[in-house]
Order: C-alpha cells, then structure tokens, then sequence
C-alpha cells in the first residue's frame, strides 16, 4: 500500500497490526500444490470499512481477519484508493540458489496446472464486484519465475493470473 510518504512491501509494515498469528500470510502457505498434483486455494481480500476506515486484511472462505493499516497510517486513502500493488517474492542469499515459487513450473496460464490468483475484483463502496480491468505482470527472473496475465474471465473467476517458476537463480 502506498501512503503519502512510504509504502508497505509485506505485514512486517510497522504500522499493520496483526491480530491472528495462527494464520499465516507472510511465509510458506501450506498445504502446497505441486505439478500433477491436487490444487489448493486460499482465499484473501483487502477491504477499507466505510465506517472506520480501517483496511482489513482476510483470508479464507469465511474472509477472518487477520490484521488491518490503522486509518492515521494512509493520510491520503481517506476516502478511496484508486491503486493497489500486491504480488509474490521468492527470496535467498545471494549464493545460494532461489527456491521454487507457485506449484514449481513457469506459468502456462492453465490454472490447473499454475499457482494462481483469481476472483481479482474491485469492490466499491456500494459492495458491488467489478473485474479489475488495469493490470500489470511483472517478474524480474524470466527465466526462473513467471506471471502471466489470464485477464477478464467470466463469473467467478473474474480477472485472474497464474505464476510460478522453478526457481534456482543466484546473485540477487
């Protein structure tokens, strides 16, 4: 999340405040999905609640919050935001190799095949659910990770990306 003078890049942000440390959403997510393999889903959603203009964030089918950005720390999301940025790193020492990364393949765009993230909508202060339309993939190492861009499906997949690599770059 961007405020007015410094952005977010994981829940380690000072300003998050973490309310359910039994569920995991800076790490390992288990169980994971590997190629050929059944699939697992997780479910996530940022929310600003009109009332208190909190920003939550939830995970599972049941949307449990698992923490949320005080109000005081986004002088300039009062009201809305028009951009959010969000994505996945799969991280080493500079000498040892990068692990893999989604179900340890480069994506195809299959999501039977691929890690994915789906259902990406925007929802507005109504509660009514678009499909984010703006988007924009990004991956550093080509080579060893890949996003690729499905774009807008229909219902109830919405928009959705699928990504993964097999890892095994050096010398970040």
């Amino acid at each position: 999340m961007q405020t007015t003078t410094s952005s977010c890049f994981n829940v380690l942000y000072p300003g998050f405040i973490l309310t359910r440390s039994d569920l995991p959403i800076d790490g390992i997510i288990e169980p994971v999905s590997h190629p050929s393999g059944p699939v697992y889903y997780k479910d996530y959603r940022i929310y600003r609640d009109k009332a208190s203009a909190v920003w939550y964030l939830q995970v599972g089918r049941r949307y449990t919050t698992v923490g949320y950005w005080p109000p005081r720390l986004f002088t300039g999301l009062t009201d809305l935001a028009d951009y959010m940025d969000w994505g996945g790193e799969a991280y080493s020492d500079p000498d040892i190799a990068g692990p893999p990364m989604g179900r340890g393949v480069l994506p195809s765009g299959d999501l039977l095949e691929n890690a994915s993230v789906k259902d990406i909508v925007i929802i507005n202060e109504a509660g009514d659910k678009s499909p984010a339309t703006r988007t924009e993939a990004y991956a550093d190492k080509e080579l060893h990770y890949g996003v690729k861009d499905g774009g807008v499906s229909k219902q109830p997949l919405y928009h959705y990306i699928t990504y993964g690599g097999p890892g095994g770059a050096t010398g970040w």
